[in-house]
């Protein structure tokens, strides 16, 4: 072999090592709930039209929207069951959650016991809408979990009604998380949003005019909320406690809604709640448009007006 056949041969590999070693962070930053997502669970399948909802028997979700064909719209997009988003319940110092949840910085997390998805009812109108129930138990809480899900073909949302009953003697006290690490229309990059009015957050894609959005929407009035970095998400919820602050830039975000509850002995608290997909829909109060204000005019603001005229008239009559 020629010397010059060698030397070209140890700088191909030399520009293949440096490839690799800039390569190397970024395999790194792979997402922490990748480590999950073999973690599969039973699920439902709401098929409707546009959205298409996953249930999951441990209170997680995937949803697919026919306007963004093929890409599901919560991180790993491409997951064969469900997503990085869904229902998380702190109590007694012990944090229930789905298991693709427990990824990242979201700390140690118990899943959701004797859980059971049922089949999909209703015909998908708004007489009958489509439905599925999730029922799972909190360990050795005492507390029960009933989720139902309800989708309307033809919304770009579909709502969820949580209940925990206490099944206990004495009242317990719950941090109530629904959270996401939203993937915004085929893209995992976002701009952290928030509609004011309603508390209703999550993110918008990153064009100079933000046309598609994927929102958190409390139907139950909120004790906190957050939009950032999907890291920071998972930590705040982990921490027990969200910071109702709202990141800025086009970055890998996510979205949390919390509640803060004290459930009765042999009693229960029901939250509810949508996420809604593409256009933001008229369930969210938009936000008071600033406006400025004119006051009406006084008999005195017309009285100077009048005078004013008059001055003007009679200095061009004595002109002439």
């Amino acid at each position: 072999m020629s010397r010059p056949t060698i030397r070209l041969l140890l700088q191909t590999a030399a520009v293949v090592v440096f490839g690799l070693c800039l390569a190397a962070p970024v395999m790194a930053q792979k997402k922490a709930s990748d480590l999950h997502a073999k973690g599969a669970s039973a699920f439902t399948s709401i098929n409707g039209n546009p959205l298409t909802v996953r249930v999951g028997d441990n209170n997680s979700f995937q949803v697919f929207n026919a306007a963004i064909p093929g890409t599901g719209q919560f991180y790993p997009e491409d997951s064969l069951d469900t997503g990085a988003m869904g229902w998380i319940v702190q109590v007694g110092g012990v944090q229930y959650a789905p298991t693709l949840q427990a990824g990242g910085s979201i700390g140690a997390a118990t899943p959701y016991s004797g859980t059971a998805v049922s089949a999909v009812s209703g015909s998908g109108t708004s007489a009958s809408p489509f439905q599925v129930t999730v029922d799972g138990t909190l360990g050795a809480s005492g507390i029960t979990a009933r989720q139902v899900v309800s989708y309307v073909n033809g919304q770009n949302y579909y709502s969820m009604r949580m209940t925990l009953t206490n099944g206990g003697a004495a009242a317990q006290s719950a941090s109530v998380f629904l959270g996401g690490d939203i993937y915004l229309a085929g893209d995992d990059a976002g701009i952290p949003t928030r509609q004011g009015a309603s508390n209703a957050v999550g993110g918008s894609d990153c064009g100079a005019t933000p046309s598609y959005f994927i929102l958190f929407i409390p139907q139950t009035p909120v004790t906190a909320w957050t939009g950032a970095g999907y890291d920071s998400v998972w930590s705040q919820i982990g921490a027990g406690a969200l910071d109702n602050a709202l990141a800025t830039g086009c970055i890998d975000n996510g979205a949390a809604l919390q509640w803060n509850r004290s459930i009765p002995a042999g009693g229960s608290v029901t939250l509810e709640a949508s996420v809604s997909f593409g256009d933001i829909p008229d369930i969210v109060v938009p936000v008071a448009p600033v406006n400025v204000m004119v006051p009406a005019s006084s008999h005195q603001s017309l009285l100077l007006m009048l005078l004013a005229m008059m001055g003007a008239g009679w200095l061009v009559l004595r002109r002439r």
